[in-house]
């Protein structure tokens, strides 16, 4: 309010005394004529939800008339008045009427405030301060002192991210708790800051008269007529140059789409926020209070209510709301919820049904209360039918009930109070808050405080029991100076949010949140409960995070030389944020306690920096060798520097050279850094032969131990056999053998396990290891001999004679296709009957096998004649045919089932003609010849020892091969 605006409220206050004065000479001749009103009028407030029949009776005619079709516009309205005679007269005579109440009541109500009054005039201003003291000791020992704010504030240490130093202060600075310091502290219930942006500029420059909030933006009214459409940061949206004097109230939509306003200049005007409508209404007298209905923004429904110094409530623009006595009061207040309309006057607060176009009640001013035009009443619709009204030092809380249909009438509406009590402040705002209710608190003057100095205005929720639950003493700009009026509060109750609105200032409340709890706590150095809490609820916050009040929280217990427990609690609080670990696993480090923080750190999700895991195996290094060894057989070396550790162990190995340990340690971050020579050295050095060959296998090492075969070998011949002859591809036989060839018995342990592994792997070497067999293992000779073909058959047979290895060499003649002499050694040498028989058996045998893995027995003699005819069997392009056997003998053997046919076979040959041979005189079918002896032998021998091919196929007529060229 402006200073203009508040020296006129004063003058007409005078004026308004002054009539007074003169008025109650008056009214006491009619004293006792109106004793029976006076008495009716006692009885008028409501108790119970129910009102005396008096009041019904005087309220009757009031009732009746509803709003009054009088015209389209405000002029029509005011003709209409003016034919009635209504409201001429004098203005001041208007505002002291009470409506239906005796004279003498008037008289007697105003003879005591006048004494008053007089009283406090009159009363020594030290007697005055000493009352006021008294009465209001228990607000002014908790009411912090106040300082003036001035340009060069300089900026809250503690306020974070405000864009505006002088208009967004922390919390704090805005808002304290009144309870004594030497009490348990309590945590408050609201936060505050002071709002800034756009804010901040129009408040330089005018002066805040009216704020309404919607739930998408904030609305602002200036003494100087202009209204303004802010977010709630205080950003501008949009502005409207509506009146030319002070604007006295705001109303919005719920939809949030029109906004009206009322003035001083006797105009009602409604914009449209997203359209270019506007709409303007004009009055005679002051307009100090309007609503919209709800629903406006609907077509056809657009109503509103307004009313002011005319002495009138206009429901819309269709006609006037008055009551029968035609004796109207100015308007100060109106709210509107669905289809209930509350108003004030000068006498109480009236409710009004528009659905059914009913007034339900009256509830009379509190006794003893200041009028309206000096103490506003504020109106507040908590729900659709629960109302609170806060009126100077009184708050009532009224709720709209239904009485029961009963002998077919209508059910009927009703008022009872639910909530009555009186305050020790002025009241300049109210708000429900849950189940308690927000009161901006307008404080007396303390006890040596100068006259004239206003106290700062305090936020305070309070039950409805008036309980105070908290007390926030606000430092608002320039509130030295301010009234109880020019306060106001607006607020969200969905998000518990409150704006506490002065002249040059804007101060948001809201409810704290969890953050600030969390805050709060923090502050206190309460970190265990903040953490426990916010762990429970981490998805509720906002503003921190769990993992920085984890860090305050082992920074205390750090702090505390709680290293154990700080080290425990460090995966729950750092969690997988490797940034916090690395600076975590630093502070262990520095102090010395990296064993206690170790078993504790991850190695995966998240992985950690290289450089943390590097550090804590330094200070092993320095402080726990074995320590370090056993980390570097647990942890991948991808996880820290292997190089840099390298060079610190040899640092250290340089002066204990014959450390174990370190040697071990300095061996395995070899092997991580690929120097496996070094690693096996050392491995070697110690006689660590289960980790050199571990190494060599795991690692796949084998190229590295080429010159270092003997040397394991000493180690652990066993191991070194089995690992090469499972490396034949890495490490040739034909290296090891060359390495082993001192060590005979390791070479024939190597070579008897490669050929048990692959015959063929060590072929070269077979006839050395026929040699190795004859001297180590004689037993194996024979099986040997037989599953190998990598061997001269003349070098066999004689390592077999020079050592008189029969067996052996029976076998080696038998290859050789000397069965003769074998036969004459298992006879004659050995004298082994059975053995001989078995001997020509085991031939026979042998070749059959071998034809019989590829055909059936059942085509033998197909297959033989085939062989002999040059029928195809494995034929190539040129049409030659390859003889499948290793000899002709066993081709016959095959075919004639009687080994002896090779000998007559071969007496054929020397004869120079193939002939009928033994055994039944029989012909060998299929064959003939007609070379002379020597030259039959020759290809006999040929044939025995390489087999044939048909050279020729002119050769082979009528199934029969002819010639001597085969």
């Amino acid at each position: 309010m402006s200073d203009q605006e508040r020296s006129r409220n004063g003058d007409q206050g005078e004026e308004m005394e002054e009539g007074e004065e003169k008025e109650e000479g008056e009214k006491k001749e009619e004293g006792e004529r109106d004793k029976d009103e006076e008495e009716a009028e006692q009885e008028e407030e409501v108790t119970g939800g129910e009102k005396k029949d008096t009041d019904a009776d005087r309220e009757k005619g009031e009732a009746e008339t509803g709003p009054v079709a009088a015209g389209e516009n405000s002029n029509m309205a005011e003709s209409d008045r003016d034919e009635e005679g209504e409201v001429k007269g004098d203005e001041e005579d208007d505002k002291r009427d009470y409506p239906g109440e005796p004279h003498d009541v008037n008289l007697k109500v105003m003879a005591v405030r006048l004494c008053s009054k007089l009283s406090q005039r009159l009363q020594p201003e030290e007697n005055q301060s000493q009352a006021r003291a008294t009465e209001d000791q228990n607000n002014a020992a908790g009411t912090e002192k106040c300082e003036e704010e001035d340009e060069d504030e300089e900026e809250d240490e503690d306020e974070e991210g405000d864009e505006d130093e002088d208009d967004q202060e922390d919390g704090d600075s805005l808002g304290g708790d009144d309870e004594d310091d030497d009490e348990e502290e309590e945590e408050p219930r609201l936060k505050y800051q002071r709002l800034g942006n756009s804010v901040s500029d129009i408040l330089k420059r005018e002066s805040a008269s009216a704020v309404r909030l919607h739930d998408k933006f904030l609305a602002l009214g200036t003494a100087e007529g202009w209204i303004y459409i802010l977010d709630f940061d205080g950003n501008e949206i949009r502005r409207f140059g509506a009146h030319t004097a002070v604007v006295n109230d705001l109303s919005i939509d719920r939809a949030g789409e029109f906004i009206a306003s009322c003035s001083d200049d006797g105009t009602v005007v409604i914009n449209g926020l997203f359209s270019a409508e506007c709409e303007s209404f004009t009055y005679q007298r002051p307009v100090k209070s309007l609503a919209l209905d709800a629903k406006f923004s609907r077509k056809g429904n657009r109503h509103f209510a307004s009313g002011g110094l005319a002495g009138q409530l206009l429901l819309n623009e269709k006609g006037w709301f008055t009551s029968k006595d035609k004796v109207i009061h100015a308007v100060y207040s109106i709210a509107w919820a669905d289809s209930l309309i509350a108003w004030t006057n000068d006498v109480g607060v009236k409710i009004f049904d528009n659905a059914t176009n009913q007034r339900i009640t009256y509830i009379d001013r509190p006794k003893g209360s200041l009028r309206p035009d000096a103490m506003k009443c504020h109106l507040c619709w908590e729900t659709n039918n629960t109302l609170l009204i806060g009126w100077a030092d009184f708050v009532k809380i009224a709720q709209v009930k239904e009485r029961p249909a009963r002998d077919g009438m209508q059910a009927a509406k009703y008022v009872e109070i639910i909530a009555f009590f009186h305050t020790d402040y002025f009241i300049s705002g109210l708000a429900p808050m849950g189940e308690n209710l927000v009161i901006l608190a307008y404080i007396t003057e303390e006890e040596g405080k100068s006259k004239g100095q206003a106290e700062r205005p305090e936020l305070r929720i309070v039950t409805r029991n008036n309980d105070e639950l908290s007390s926030d003493a606000l430092s608002m700009h320039g509130f030295e100076k301010l009234t109880a009026k020019d306060y106001h509060l607006a607020f969200l109750e969905s998000d518990s949010v409150f704006f506490i609105v002065s002249p040059r200032d804007i101060v948001v409340a809201r409810q704290r949140d969890f953050d600030d709890h969390v805050t709060w706590l923090l502050d206190r150095k309460l970190f265990e409960q903040a953490v426990t809490e916010a762990e429970e609820k981490a998805s509720v916050l906002k503003r921190h995070k769990l993992q920085d009040i984890g860090e305050k929280y082992l920074g205390q217990l750090i702090e505390a030389r709680e290293f154990q427990k700080a080290a425990s609690l460090c995966p729950r609080l750092l969690r997988d944020n490797g940034s916090l670990w690395h600076k975590w696993v630093d502070v262990f480090c520095k102090i010395h306690q990296h064993a206690v923080i170790t078993p504790f750190v991850p190695l995966r999700s998240p992985q950690l920096h290289m450089e943390s895991y590097t550090t804590i195996l330094m200070c092993f290094l320095e402080a726990d060798p074995p320590a370090l060894l056993q980390l570097l057989h647990e942890w991948p070396h991808s996880l820290y520097d292997v190089q840099k550790m390298i060079d610190a162990v040899k640092a250290r190995v340089a002066k204990m050279p014959e450390d174990g340990t370190l040697l071990q340690s300095l061996a395995r971050l070899s092997v991580s850094a690929g120097k496996y020579n070094e690693a096996l050295d050392i491995f070697l050095r110690l006689r660590c032969s289960e980790e050199a060959f571990d190494l060599i296998e795991k690692f796949d090492l084998y190229s590295f131990v080429k010159g270092k075969v003997a040397s394991l070998a000493k180690f652990d011949e066993d191991r070194a056999v089995k690992m090469l002859v499972g490396c034949p591809d890495q490490i040739s036989p034909s290296y090891v053998v060359e390495q082993l060839r001192d060590k005979r018995s390791t070479l024939h342990a190597y070579l008897d396990a490669l050929f048990d592994k692959d015959p063929r792997a060590g072929a070269n070497f077979h006839e050395l290891q026929i040699e190795l067999y004859a001297d180590f293992d004689k037993s194996k000779l024979l099986s040997f001999l037989s599953q190998s073909n990598n061997y001269r058959l003349e070098n066999a047979l004689k390592l077999c004679e020079n050592r008189k290895l029969y067996p052996e060499m029976v076998f080696v003649l038998g290859r050789m296709g000397n069965t003769q002499q074998a036969l004459r050694l298992l006879l004659e040498q050995m004298q082994d009957v059975p053995k001989a028989i078995e001997f020509c058996q085991a031939q026979a045998q042998r070749r059959a096998t071998r034809i019989d893995g590829r055909v059936s027995m059942s085509r033998r003699e197909e297959r033989t004649r085939c062989c002999l005819t040059g029928a195809s069997l494995t034929g190539d392009a040129s049409g030659r045919i390859l003889w499948p056997y290793p000899d002709l003998e066993a081709a016959l053997i095959d075919h004639c089932s009687d080994p002896l046919n090779m000998q007559a076979l071969m007496g054929a040959g020397k004869s120079g003609k193939l002939q009928e041979g033994a055994s039944g005189g029989g012909q060998a079918p299929g064959v003939k010849g007609t070379g002379t002896g020597g030259d039959g032998a020759a290809a006999a021998r040929i044939i025995f020892q390489k087999g044939f091919q048909i050279k020729d196929k002119s050769l082979y007529k009528d199934g029969m091969l002819h010639g001597r060229d085969w």
